[in-house]
């Protein structure tokens, strides 16, 4: 099981392109509240998926079917002077490695001291430096949202109504504002009813909201006495 010094650390993300994987991740922060707790994910074509792990934590895995393969997808390159490992077979961890499998672990797994060793040589990474490692890689990418601009308020000027009255209502918290020609009549103006006005354009009685437009003027008669066709002109 490896893992690297925090800062800079490794992010990984890992994925499975063939095969069967059980992938093992195990918390090597020390301080944290679940240091030497292990997280298992299963790895297959039945359930398409790969698994994060961030800065400072300790990852293993195991093939369970022939011509298994995995990938990595790293936050930094690979520094051998930063990295260390755990052995996978640490009784303290006491990692549910099936039993139906039998394992062949590398000669550096084999060779890894257990987590108590780690951690009493120092070489662990500590929760606090990761958690200032995170901190750190938020800052750099910045806010995550651009805030929401305001919308610009429309200007209103009522000398532009020509007799339209302004009639608000207030729907979902928010103040809605609506220009709706008005005859000039005495008293207050109507209350602005979404409803009533709905049901008054259905019936056809708009009279309120909606005057009907004066009668047009008779045409004045021709100068030649002569009636004009409908539908043309003289120049």
């Amino acid at each position: 099981m490896h893992f690297a010094l925090v800062p800079p650390g490794q992010a990984e993300y890992v994925h499975r392109p063939a095969g069967r994987v059980l992938d093992v991740v195990v918390d090597v922060r020390v301080g944290s509240p679940t240091f030497g707790v292990h997280h298992l994910v299963v790895l297959d074509g039945d359930r398409p998926r790969g698994v994060y792990l961030a800065e400072g934590l300790g990852h293993a895995f195991v093939s369970l079917a022939d011509a298994s393969s995995v990938t990595y997808l790293v936050s930094s390159g690979y520094d051998p002077a930063r990295e260390f490992g755990v052995s996978p077979l640490d009784p303290a961890l006491d990692l549910p490695w099936p039993a139906d499998v039998e394992l062949e672990p590398s000669a550096e797994d084999r060779a890894a001291p257990t987590l108590d060793e780690d951690r009493q040589q120092g070489l662990l990474p500590t929760m606090e430096e990761c958690a200032a490692r995170y901190t750190a890689l938020r800052h750099a990418r910045g806010p995550s949202r651009q805030p929401a601009r305001p919308r610009p308020q429309p200007s209103h000027d009522p000398a532009d109504d020509h007799g339209r009255a302004e009639r608000a209502a207030v729907v979902g918290g928010e103040r809605v504002v609506a220009l709706h020609p008005v005859p000039a009549v005495d008293g207050p103006a109507h209350p602005f009813d979404h409803q009533e006005l709905r049901s008054r354009r259905e019936t056809g009685q708009d009279d309120v909201t909606r005057p009907h437009p004066p009668p047009r003027p008779a045409p004045r008669p021709h100068p030649s006495g002569e009636q004009p066709i409908a539908g043309t002109h003289r120049r």
